[in-house]
């Protein structure tokens, strides 16, 4: 099998099994490692370029896979009136044909509402190590470098379909980039200086400051960093419910709205049409207040009866269903860390 990468201007085929050598040629700076909260493993992060040179951030966190996040305009697919349901259904066949190799095991495509705007992402998530050996990445060592080959020369040829897909710009972020979205995730207080600021200035957030500066996982809730978020989760998508009722404005006040979808993609050699029959991607729907009496009392009931009833709250898994809801190329369920064990109560 080879590993085609399309570089401006020309094409060449590079043989996979030399992937060891050209490794060596590729720089990665470490960017430090951050746990979130609600999950099992740490996120350890490192700048890389890909085969057309751009900067983009690497993240590891479960072992053998990385991932890369992709910034894309979702607002004209949104803006369409469709239902949650086709929106589910056309991502699980475009994350179908993204290409068998190297094969993005994992994707979650995120949308962003909050007072300054529309953004969003999409988390591909690769697996770099064989499948049964665990992988033990470094900080700049020979699995990160290798990773960074493997990642860095797909994804080139990964925006170019996105873009003709969703026809519209489709472009890897940066690790500064990419920690301030996680910042302002969980501080929506400078989301609007974050998304201000060029990418390359130098007093941007950092990826050791992404975390929440405190945060206290409730049962029905998460605080952080001064306000409060409720997470929905469900499997699939609701059939008949509009995007533009569950992300058009918001729920109703919100700070910030996220909606994301997960898809785990299908072994075997399945067409896209086949591959889109395959696991159900799982939808994650938070909400941020500015209260904790806000986040308690959050309810949906402007959407549909039955988009209600399957929507339920992620009662003990607050704070992951959270992290679930962020590009971030976080396993589900593997990747979350359990609630604690009820204790029985006579």
């Amino acid at each position: 099998m080879t590993n085609r990468v399309k570089a401006p201007g020309a094409a060449h085929t590079v043989p996979a099994r030399d992937a060891p050598r050209r490794a060596r040629s590729v720089d990665v700076a470490p960017m430090g490692a951050v746990r979130l909260p609600g999950l099992a493993f740490a996120h350890r992060l490192a700048a890389a370029r890909d085969a057309y040179g751009r900067p983009y951030a690497l993240l590891a966190a479960a072992p053998g896979t990385h991932t890369a996040v992709l910034t894309a305009d979702h607002a004209a697919s949104l803006a369409s009136g469709a239902a949650v349901s086709e929106w589910a259904e056309n991502w699980s066949e475009v994350i179908a044909s993204l290409g068998d190799h190297p094969r993005p095991v994992a994707a979650t495509v995120a949308v962003r509402v909050d007072p300054s705007g529309m953004r969003g992402h999409i988390g591909l998530t690769w697996r770099t190590a064989p499948e049964g050996r665990r992988s033990k990445w470094r900080l700049g060592g020979a699995a990160a470098v290798e990773a960074a080959v493997i990642v860095g020369g797909a994804l080139p040829k990964v925006c170019s379909m996105l873009e003709s897909a969703l026809e519209t710009a489709v472009v890897p972020l940066t690790t500064q980039a990419l920690s301030g979205l996680v910042r302002s995730a969980y501080d929506p207080s400078v989301a609007r200086m974050v998304d201000a600021m060029p990418g390359s200035a130098a007093e941007g957030p950092k990826w050791a400051q992404a975390a929440p500066r405190s945060s206290a996982d409730a049962w029905d809730h998460l605080v952080h960093d001064g306000c409060a978020s409720v997470s929905w989760v469900m499997s699939g998508a609701p059939e008949h419910e509009p995007l533009t009722g569950l992300v058009g404005d918001g729920l109703p006040g919100a700070t910030t709205t996220r909606l994301a979808l997960t898809h785990r993609r299908p072994t075997g050699g399945a067409s896209a049409r086949g591959a889109a029959r395959g696991p159900r991607p799982t939808m994650v729907l938070t909400a941020t207040y500015p209260t904790v009496r806000q986040a308690r009392e959050a309810v949906l009931d402007h959407l549909s009866l039955g988009t209600q009833v399957r929507l339920r709250r992620a009662y003990g898994c607050q704070a992951a269903a959270f992290a679930a809801a962020l590009p971030l190329g976080v396993p589900v369920p593997g990747g979350l860390r359990p609630p604690q064990t009820p204790r029985h109560v006579p």
